[in-house]
């Protein structure tokens, strides 16, 4: 038979701690995503100033027309969704540890692609089926144009940043 000497937590002390620490990280959280949007925007305000444009005005003329108006949002969202791609595909190449800064070169041969094959494919069949026949040439394009980088990686050991940031110039 053993005698337990370790000192004993109420229930009532556990909850006011794991609350606190909730608390604390909550409060980390909301400073590590905020923070650096404060801090850009007064970045952003300075250079505003130092050109002679008032940053409060700025910033509202910005939200008014590129949010709180419909064809702002419309505008916002139709330049905004290319990025999000860009992006989503950015996540999966740095999750498997890649560093693919390519992706605007990729993106833009893709899209030239997709512009180019387009006007083709309408004439010989249904425009959903063009624009569907059109993304997937666009897909399969810049893949092959971040297969480059890819291969050099696995097979000669080249750095990815460097090749990837040297074919979005080519």
């Amino acid at each position: 038979m053993s005698i337990d000497t370790a000192p004993t937590v109420s229930a009532t002390a556990l909850d006011a701690t794991s609350g606190a620490t909730t608390r604390r990280d909550i409060l980390h959280r909301l400073l590590m995503t905020l923070g650096p949007i404060l801090i850009a925007l007064v970045i952003a305000g300075c250079i505003l100033l130092a050109v002679g444009v008032d940053p409060l005005a700025y910033y509202g003329f910005v939200l008014e027309k590129g949010l709180f108006s419909p064809l702002g949002i419309q505008q916002t969202l139709t330049r905004m969704a290319p990025l999000l791609f860009l992006a989503a595909g950015l996540i999966v190449a740095f999750r498997a540890g890649m560093w693919n800064l390519g992706g605007d070169g990729q993106f833009l041969l893709g899209a030239v692609t997709a512009a180019a094959s387009a006007p083709m494919f309408v004439q010989v069949m249904p425009a959903w089926l063009a624009l569907f026949c059109s993304f997937l040439i666009a897909m399969v394009v810049a893949m092959i144009w971040s297969l480059v980088p890819a291969l050099l990686r696995a097979y000669q050991g080249v750095n990815e940043i460097i090749t990837t940031l040297m074919m979005t110039f080519l």
